[in-house]
């Protein structure tokens, strides 16, 4: 076992490798995001376009998409995801409020739909799974996205 000495700001609350394991991405308390190359330990990019982090209870979870070269980020308590490139440029955002399902979820939703995991395909780059519940309510469902992003299409 090799022992990974790069120093990781936290409260983290997720590490990932990439899918040719040259990169480490790690994900923590509200917008805290940090990627690292695995050899060096060396922070890259250095900051993400993310927001300061104002929540200490928002869950920040990521995943590399199949092709290696970008890679999903959401936190809990928000309705949104997003795709970025492994430098850090924004691609996509994708806004899950008001999904329509068939089975109604509770008198008081208002459409926000909270991420709670997430998880990118295996060998599809554009397609996310992505565990949503609305806001109180005890039940959840998964949200299978197809991204229509060129650019993550022509990435493997």
């Amino acid at each position: 076992m090799l022992p990974f000495t790069g120093g990781i700001p936290g409260p983290n609350v997720m590490c990932t490798f990439s899918p040719d394991d040259t990169l480490m991405l790690c994900s923590g308390v509200d917008t805290h995001l940090s990627q690292f190359e695995v050899a060096s330990g060396r922070a890259f990019p250095e900051r993400f376009p993310l927001r300061d982090p104002a929540h200490r209870d928002r869950y920040r979870r990521s995943a590399y998409m199949a092709g290696g070269g970008h890679f999903a980020t959401a936190a809990t308590e928000e309705s949104h995801l997003s795709v970025l490139s492994v430098h850090g440029r924004p691609v996509a955002s994708v806004d899950l409020r008001g999904l329509a399902f068939e089975e109604p979820w509770s008198s008081r939703d208002d459409g926000q739909m909270f991420v709670q995991s997430l998880r990118a395909h295996p060998e599809a780059p554009q397609r996310l799974a992505v565990l949503v519940s609305p806001q109180h309510s005890k039940r959840s469902c998964v949200v299978i996205a197809d991204l229509d992003v060129p650019e993550l299409r022509a990435s493997l």
